[in-house]
C-alpha cells in the first residue's frame, strides 16, 4: 500500500484529471504546458523517460517510489 503519493513528470494529479505535475517546475499543469507550442521549461519526453527508466517495470519500485505503476500519465494514453 502507498503511504504518501509521489508524482514523477507529467502523471496526473489525483482530484483533478485535468493537471499533471511538471517536475522541471515542480507543478501541475494542464496539457498544453507539456505539448503546446510556446517556450518549453524542459525537455518533458526526455524527463518523463528518465524516471520511467529510474523505477523500471518493476511494481515494487514504482511502488516504493509511492505511485502505482499504472498511475495515469499524461505521456501514456
Amino acid at each position: 500500500m502507498i503511504k504518501e503519493r509521489h508524482y514523477i513528470h507529467g502523471d496526473q494529479m489525483e482530484g483533478d484529471p485535468s493537471r499533471f505535475y511538471c517536475s522541471a517546475c515542480d507543478v501541475f499543469f494542464t496539457e498544453d504546458h507539456f505539448f503546446g507550442q510556446g517556450e518549453k521549461c524542459c525537455n518533458h519526453w526526455d524527463r518523463y523517460d528518465s524516471a520511467i527508466k529510474m523505477l523500471g517495470k518493476s511494481e515494487k519500485n514504482h511502488r516504493d517510489f509511492g505511485r502505482s505503476i499504472n498511475s495515469p500519465n499524461v505521456f501514456r494514453s
